[in-house]
Order: C-alpha cells, then sequence, then structure tokens
C-alpha cells in the first residue's frame, strides 16, 4: 500500500524507495498506459525487454477496479517467469499488489502457478 503519507513524500521529493516495486515515476508511466499497450520503463537496450509492461484489461479485486499489467520477460528472472501487478486507488491509498509466476509447470518448490496466482488474488479483501 502506498499511503498518503508515502504519496506527500513523493511530492516534497523526498521519497526513498520504501515500497517494494514502487517507483513513483514507473507508476506514472504504468497508470497512464491504454489497455493493450505495451512500454518499457527503461530507456537502455540492453535492459528494455525485462522491464516492458503491456496494459492489461482490468481486474476486479474486491469489488474494487484495478489496472493490470504483464512483463512476460521480468528482468534478472529465469525464463518462464511472469510478473503481473495490480494498480488500485481507495480512500486515498494506491494499492499495488503483484507477484512472480512461473509460467512452465515446473512445480519446484516455492513456484507459483498462474492459477494459483489468480485463486490468491482473488482472496484478497479490501476493506474501506
Amino acid at each position: 500500500m502506498i499511503a498518503p503519507e508515502i504519496q506527500n513524500m513523493v511530492k516534497e521529493g523526498i521519497y526513498n524507495n520504501d515500497v517494494y516495486n514502487y517507483d513513483p515515476a514507473e507508476a506514472d508511466i504504468l497508470l497512464n498506459m491504454q489497455v493493450g499497450e505495451s512500454k518499457s520503463l527503461r530507456e537502455d537496450l540492453n535492459v528494455e525487454s525485462g522491464f516492458t509492461y503491456q496494459r492489461q484489461p482490468d481486474t476486479m479485486i474486491s469489488d474494487h477496479t484495478a489496472q493490470t499489467y504483464e512483463n512476460v520477460q521480468p528482468w534478472e528472472f529465469p525464463g518462464g517467469t511472469k510478473e503481473i501487478r495490480y494498480y488500485l486507488s481507495l480512500n486515498g491509498c494506491t494499492y499495488l499488489i503483484g507477484g512472480y509466476l512461473d509460467t512452465t509447470r515446473s512445480n519446484q518448490p516455492g513456484a507459483i502457478m498462474e492459477d494459483l496466482y489468480h485463486q490468491i488474488v482473488a482472496t484478497v479483501q479490501l476493506m474501506p
């Protein structure tokens, strides 16, 4: 959760990336993308593909609309890993929900398959 206090730190220029995977400039890029659009959050051609997200149709989480993004080649992850991120706003807070999924069905210890991930996300409850 990116609470109002953190949002104020961003506005004041004193935020130091305390929330995992939350970079205000990157979030601004993602939140302004249209469904179907793909963009890299990095301009360096050597790493561009590892930071490319595609905007997916919105997802309902706990009866709230979440913008959905997928990265099919997350930077520094093995092939077959996919990242899914959801952003939603509620009561002045921005929620960033995400995970890294095993698309190869490897059954490695700790690996989360996409169907299980969606089941987990479906259980998330946000209380206003």
